[in-house]
């Protein structure tokens, strides 16, 4: 953490806590009852959201999960002894005002304890800079109380070690491990604010569905799955993907996708996500990646894709509905690099606009496919190739997450 006038580390809570840190380190196991679980899974996601927060410079989202009232507390070393401070929940939003923020801290493997409307919760962490850098590491040790409207943090003591840091296990927040639970964007790097869909693309549900990392948990339903490895290949219209209608698919910007894909065969026209009557991404016969509205306006890339070849994809529009579209909105990034585009304007309009309808009740969004309607020219139009995690986010991408989409997995 990093409060006050000072970098907050944490180191030998237990001196400053006494008792109760220790009950807090080892008290440990909840009972195996579905409330108790129940709960259990709400703190972590409570402290889950704290730490976005702090990562996105969001007072509001903060103020959500942390007691106006609530105060944070460190412990570290320092050349003349222990050294422990304080700072309250107004310090952090005024840290948020500075420039040069947000920062980066990253929580896992929490040990939770729930005592009926109180818990407590011990989570390793590291921080990054702003510039990027490691800073230190230590354990997050949150109270947090359950009121009304559910689970929220009223302290936090934390320790801070500058040196003999393990490598955390979710790896370097600035290179792409791949989607997972322990990293819903598959990297730290990349925010999971507004992130609406999150798939690897082969984990399943318990009932055959296509696992959903986002946190709404809005799974994809598949017609069939062969055999996989670590991507998802297309074939025909029967490896489409289905995206169940529901208010977190009515996108009318801003909007980004980001995509692992491989295309086997070129010159056709196909889709790689679709909703309509909101937005496609799709390539064209001319082996051109086009992102666009409803309407058909938006942009068509530079380049082509190429034929066998891994790209990581994103395409990202910064504005909302009725905003203009430009050759630099809707913007194409391929392998983390930003792609000129080519201004498709279908209607031949002065000022074309992104102009999203309302969502289709039913079979609407797919990956790999793109019903209109049940229209008949599109009935046999499918993806094909290998796609290897996507991601769907209700705002724009920074250029940063999108090189560090680029990187590793």
């Amino acid at each position: 953490m990093y409060f006050h006038a000072f970098l907050l580390t944490r180191r030998n809570a237990q001196k400053l806590l006494g008792a109760f840190c220790a009950l807090f380190l080892l008290g440990a196991t909840v009972p195996h009852m579905a409330k108790a679980q129940s709960d259990t899974e709400q703190v972590w996601a409570t402290v889950q959201t704290f730490f976005q927060a702090l990562s996105s410079s969001d007072s509001t989202l903060l103020s959500q999960v942390y007691m106006p009232e609530g105060r944070f507390y460190s412990v570290s070393a320092s050349p003349n002894g222990i050294r422990t401070g304080s700072s309250t929940h107004e310090s952090v939003h005024a840290m948020f005002r500075r420039p040069g923020n947000p920062i980066l801290e990253r929580g896992w493997n929490p040990s939770i304890s729930v005592y009926g409307r109180a818990a407590v919760a011990s989570v390793p962490y590291d921080f990054y800079t702003n510039t990027g850098a490691f800073s230190h590491c230590g354990v997050d040790l949150f109270s947090l109380v359950k009121n009304s409207a559910g689970w929220i943090v009223s302290s936090v003591t934390y320790t801070v070690e500058r040196d003999n840091c393990a490598e955390s296990p979710l790896g370097s927040p600035y290179v792409y491990q791949g989607v997972s639970d322990a990293l819903p964007t598959g990297a730290s790097g990349i925010s999971t604010k507004d992130l609406v869909r999150s798939f690897d693309m082969t984990s399943l549900t318990s009932d055959g569905r296509l696992h959903d990392f986002a946190p709404g948990r809005n799974h994809g339903e598949i017609e069939r799955d062969p055999q996989q490895s670590e991507t998802r290949s297309f074939d025909s219209v029967q490896d489409r993907v289905y995206l169940p209608e529901n208010q977190t698919l009515e996108l009318d910007g801003p909007l980004s996708i980001a995509v692992k894909l491989r295309v086997r065969q070129l010159g056709i026209h196909q889709h790689i996500i679709a909703c309509d009557d909101k937005f496609a991404l799709w390539i064209t016969p001319d082996n051109l990646i086009r992102f666009s509205d409803a309407d058909g306006h938006g942009v068509d890339s530079s380049l082509p894709v190429i034929q066998d070849e891994w790209l990581s994809l994103v395409a990202v529009y910064d504005g909302t509905k009725g905003d203009v579209v430009s050759e630099s909105n809707p913007r194409l990034y391929f392998d983390g690099k930003p792609v000129d585009g080519l201004l498709v304007n279908r209607n031949n309009a002065s000022q074309p606009q992104w102009n999203p309808r309302e969502l289709f009740s039913s079979d609407a969004c797919y990956i790999g496919f793109e019903s209109h309607q049940g229209m008949e020219s599109h009935k046999t139009l499918s993806f094909m190739g290998d796609i290897d995690d996507l991601m769907l986010f209700s705002r724009a991408l920074k250029e940063s997450e999108i090189r560090i989409h680029a990187t590793g997995k």
